[in-house]
């Protein structure tokens, strides 16, 4: 096994899964903004934000119910969802070659870069829906934070 095919996929796949993640939080986000409606950043105050604890499809099917949005951002955000599903539940076991076999390889990385691409396509849409809220609710990014559990 070549480390460098073996670190690369690992990177790229470790990269779209953060993505991944950004998209995951940036949904629960706006889930929340958009249940509070006006008056959540009232007197300039911080906006804590339970950490949403549901799935990334859950959270895309939670967003459809309470917010219309163009067919070309449903688009994005199904691939999104779909992708990084394939990512994280299929890719290496469908890859298992790319490991050993340069043409394998080759294939496997133009797959993965694409996939990942279309996470972070709905990343950065649900990251500007997030940040145009924020705005329209009177609040900035920096006044979002998020409870978690570490």
């Amino acid at each position: 096994m070549s480390k460098d095919r073996y670190a690369t996929l690992h990177q790229t796949a470790g990269e779209a899964l953060h993505m991944g993640q950004v998209l995951e939080l940036n949904l629960g986000i706006l889930i929340d903004l958009v249940n509070r409606g006006r008056g959540s950043f009232v007197d300039a105050r911080k906006l804590i934000v339970e950490e949403n604890k549901k799935t990334l499809g859950q959270l895309v099917a939670e967003l459809r119910k309470r917010a219309t949005v163009s067919a070309e951002t449903e688009h994005a955000l199904s691939a999104a969802l779909e992708a990084r599903n394939y990512i994280a539940h299929d890719f290496f076991l469908r890859v298992v070659d790319a490991f050993t076999n340069d043409s394998t390889h080759q294939q496997a990385m133009e797959l993965l870069k694409g996939k990942a691409k279309q996470v972070a396509i709905g990343a950065a849409i649900t990251q500007g829906f997030v940040q145009g809220l924020t705005e329209h609710l009177g609040g900035k990014m920096a006044d979002v934070l998020i409870r978690q559990d570490i």
